[in-house]
């Protein structure tokens, strides 16, 4: 098997590019996103959420030359125009993450988003889509966050319910996928779901399942402000 055909390796890959170009990243409000085929630069500008040029190959990042040329063309990358809510939401609620300007209190770290695995007891060619995957630095677990646009409670745990058993069948992808950030999952039981959804302060509002922790977001004009409880 070759290098670029292991399952880990882009996600190596864009781990040690945003490290390498932590500041021209955060300077263009952007990263690069792993997957198990290629690598993505992605996004995360209110004007253009989650954008961004797919489908890179080693080739394209060989050296310092061919990265300050995808830089310049993702700096040339013209709006979407449409910007759907759900995507405005996470592209803001990840560069928070990787600002380092979470809510206060809030232990997460983030590992990836859009994480492609296959379905767990589908047909073939059945895949599932998880949002967002983290860590928790303080209980040492694996994170499955989900988001919705609105309070769907019952589509969301039924969502984090399939997260949870795509862990299970593949833990240890999920921990080699943690140590190439430096996290040590000691545990494969120790996961923590979370809902990312609209914030409420009424008593009547909707509540989680125990056990599933709750971002709420307030939408600000082009931003948005989470509290984590």
């Amino acid at each position: 098997m070759s290098a670029d055909k292991e399952p880990l390796f882009y996600f190596r890959l864009a781990h040690t590019l945003n490290t390498g170009y932590r500041e021209a990243l955060l300077a263009r409000q952007a990263r690069f996103r792993g997957s198990r085929g290629s690598i993505a630069l992605i996004s995360h500008q209110a004007q253009r959420p989650q954008a961004g040029i797919p489908k890179l190959c080693n080739n394209q990042l060989r050296n310092e030359a061919a990265v300050q040329a995808l830089f310049s063309a993702y700096d040339a990358l013209p709006d979407p125009g449409r910007k759907l809510p759900e995507k405005r939401v996470q592209a803001h609620l990840l560069l928070l993450a990787l600002r380092g300007e979470l809510p206060a209190g809030c232990p997460y770290r983030l590992v990836t988003d859009e994480l492609a695995l296959p379905r767990p007891g589908a047909e073939p060619g059945g895949r599932l889509v998880l949002d967002i995957i983290g860590f928790n630095t303080a209980t040492d677990a694996l994170v499955l966050g989900e988001l919705k646009y609105g309070r769907q409670l019952s589509e969301l745990t039924r969502q984090l319910d399939e997260a949870r058993a795509c862990v299970a069948a593949d833990p240890d992808f999920f921990s080699e996928l943690l140590a190439i950030h430096g996290f040590h999952w000691k545990n494969p039981a120790a996961i923590e779901q979370v809902l990312v959804w609209p914030h409420s302060d009424s008593r009547r509002a909707q509540a989680p399942p125990p056990g599933i922790r709750v971002i709420g977001y307030e939408e600000a004009g082009d931003t948005y402000h989470f509290h984590y409880s």
